[in-house]
């Protein structure tokens, strides 16, 4: 029954489309190995480039691949790849396509192949990961080897904005209670410093999370403090950057202001920066955590979702994995269901609890004072929580 359906499909699809449409169409939708379908996908994925930036050489592997993606990709085994090239090659001379200057120089020359994941227009990894386990709740393995392509109602401003102000409020909530200190200490002051290889391997064996980079201080003084970054450069903190950075003590206390830059970091210490504009800021990981879900109110359809600070700091998402309290976000709910039933903001509301005796009940601490009826206009715009129960 599968032969008869693909049979009528090709009548159709001859009748609407020419030999050259066809081939165009198969070249773009046909498996090319590494999750890449076609060929404009295999030249990102092997090569890194677009199709029109492809030397005869590598189109000539890219024209391997279809006969067997999984044997014939130059990541796989680059001796078959190569046989495989040359056979196009050949092929391509014998038909005329190329001449004889261009085979030699293709046929010579090396393939550079190294493995490109695709670009990313935005990051948006916590919803990527619900999209992938509900494609995978659905399709199973599949999912990763038929080529769907999945279309979310996620925009590109909307999910950007949202992370950034997930980070920035997270981070200065995380800077309003103090600096705990470097993440690590690979030397100490008066001891033989690292040289810079061994510091460089080291840093970029560490992660990096959302805005944060890992550092190490490398000299400091009272004014200045120079770390240097995974990439080989250096940069400079200042007390401008290190001001926030009061001992943490508590969670509600810290120690006194620095006055100095030696006061907050020291040589051999592996820290954590930041860019703020043209400057460089100390900074720490931080230790709470945060979500945002945007809506669209008229369609319900999610045009951001940011489950947590950074995905690879925690993959947890917050935003629907957490079991959380809604505290004051029920009440504009509780309203609206109010307001259904017949009560507007000119209604008056009786805060006076109410009362039963319990034998087995102490009265402790001082009782608060009811403010009798009040209208609800003024119980929704100050919050008044004892009213919610009315």
């Amino acid at each position: 029954m599968r032969k008869i359906k693909e049979a009528f499909l090709a009548i159709r699809i001859e009748q609407l489309l020419n030999k050259n449409e066809i081939l165009e169409l198969y070249l773009n939708k046909i498996y090319l190995g590494y999750r890449a379908y076609g060929v404009g996908a295999a030249a990102q994925v092997y090569f890194g480039k677009t199709v029109d930036q492809l030397s005869l050489s590598e189109m000539a592997v890219i024209a391997g691949l279809p006969k067997a993606p999984s044997t014939f990709n130059p990541l796989y085994s680059m001796d078959r790849a190569i046989a495989r090239r040359n056979v196009v090659l050949s092929r391509m001379l014998s038909e005329g396509y190329i001449t004889q200057a261009q085979y030699n120089q293709a046929r010579s020359e090396p393939i550079d192949a190294n493995y490109h994941a695709p670009e990313i227009a935005f990051s948006a990894p916590y919803l990527s990961e619900m999209v992938r386990q509900e494609m995978y709740n659905r399709y199973g393995e599949s999912a990763y080897e038929d080529g769907y392509r999945i279309y979310t109602t996620i925009t590109r401003k909307v999910q950007q904005a949202a992370q950034q102000a997930v980070r920035n409020n997270v981070l200065d909530y995380d800077m309003r209670h103090g600096y705990r200190g470097p993440a690590n200490v690979l030397w100490k002051v008066g001891e033989t410093a690292w040289d810079s290889k061994k510091i460089t391997d080291t840093l970029k064996a560490l992660p990096t999370y959302g805005p944060l980079l890992p550092a190490v201080v490398t000299s400091a003084n009272p004014q200045e403090a120079t770390a240097a970054l995974a990439d080989g450069t250096s940069v400079s903190l200042r007390m401008e950057g290190m001001r926030w950075a009061r001992p943490y003590r508590s969670d509600t206390q810290q120690g006194p202001t620095p006055r100095k830059v030696t006061d907050v970091v020291q040589t051999g210490q592996q820290i954590w920066v930041r860019q703020v504009d043209n400057d460089w800021w100390l900074a720490q990981v931080p230790e709470v955590n945060s979500a945002l879900v945007s809506l669209n109110p008229q369609t319900g359809a999610v045009l951001a979702l940011v489950g947590g600070f950074d995905f690879n700091q925690s993959k947890f998402n917050r935003a629907t994995q957490a079991l959380r309290q809604v505290g004051s976000n029920i009440k504009p709910f509780l309203y609206t269901a109010a307001m259904d039933k017949g009560l507007t903001l000119a209604s008056m509301l009786n805060d006076v609890p109410i009362s039963r005796w319990d034998a087995g009940q102490v009265q402790t601490g001082v009782r608060k004072t009811p403010r009798r009826s009040t209208p609800d206009r003024f119980v929704y715009a100050r919050g008044w929580g004892s009213r919610k129960t009315w």
